[in-house]
């Protein structure tokens, strides 16, 4: 009599277990699908994602769907996916923060999201945080821009690119990328200014100071160079005095060049 209802209860326990497995292995195989967005934009090709929030594909590295100063990056843990971060190539100029409560990013020593009077600032640890902006009055007769921007030390303010706090006068301030504040530097984190390689630059310079040219040659070679030094940036000059020789009408630099620069 116990035989008999053993035999009907093993399969119905076996015929569970079978469809429960057929359940769970249709599940998984749902839920990779759904990791491969890239097959809705085979179109596309390599270097695209697809975005969540507006059911797109958009191409990485590049703003897409994103707001200003972000880009549309590849998820490292679902590659197939993009997502929306900070634009930190712009930090070669002027350091990006991402701001959690709103999402968006900006750049720091700006209003931003906090109130009147506040800007954005780093702490210590490179965390954004609103702060009291003494510098408005500074901003207001020779506004901020991308690369030039005003900042707080010890209740004065001074400008980026500039001589600021550094107590070298061939130094300037800017930030470079370990630094939650600007720092005296004597050279771009992006490795150029403008469009003249620094490192030729100043080999150029050098040759010149030996007197490795004809007086002629090198009166021409001077104003070649000092007008290269204009054209790499806007605000550039020469840390320099060049003196005439009226003997030979040969121009001689005195000191070595400084360019006040700016980062783009």
């Amino acid at each position: 009599m116990k035989q008999s209802f053993i035999l009907p209860i093993l399969l119905l326990v076996t015929f569970y277990f079978v469809n429960t497995t057929r359940i769970t292995v249709s599940v998984i195989r749902r839920g990779k699908a759904l990791k491969k967005p890239s097959k809705l934009c085979p179109k596309d090709g390599p270097g695209w994602a697809y975005h969540n929030q507006t059911g797109k594909c958009y191409k990485t590295d590049e703003q897409g769907p994103c707001d200003t100063l972000m880009k549309f990056s590849q998820n490292v843990t679902s590659p197939d996916y993009g997502i929306c971060e900070c634009n930190f190539y712009k930090q070669c100029g002027r350091p990006v923060v991402h701001w959690q409560q709103t999402g968006k990013c900006y750049f720091v020593n700006d209003q931003g999201p906090c109130a009147q009077n506040e800007w954005l600032t780093l702490k210590e640890d490179k965390t954004p945080v609103c702060s009291p902006n003494n510098c408005q009055v500074e901003q207001s007769q020779n506004p901020s821009n991308g690369s030039a921007f005003w900042v707080s030390e010890n209740g004065t303010c001074y400008r980026t690119t500039t001589r600021g706090y550094c107590e070298d006068g061939t130094a300037r301030l800017f930030f470079k990328w370990q630094d939650y504040k600007a720092t005296c530097n004597y050279q771009l984190v992006c490795g150029t200014i403008g469009a003249v390689d620094l490192a030729k630059f100043i080999k150029d310079w050098q040759l010149m100071q030996q007197g490795s040219q004809s007086s002629k040659g090198q009166t021409l070679y001077t104003a070649q160079l000092t007008h290269t030094m204009k054209k790499a940036s806007p605000t550039s000059s020469t840390n320099s005095t060049m003196t005439t020789n009226n003997n030979n009408n040969s121009t001689t630099p005195i000191t070595t060049p400084h360019l006040n620069v700016t980062q783009s």
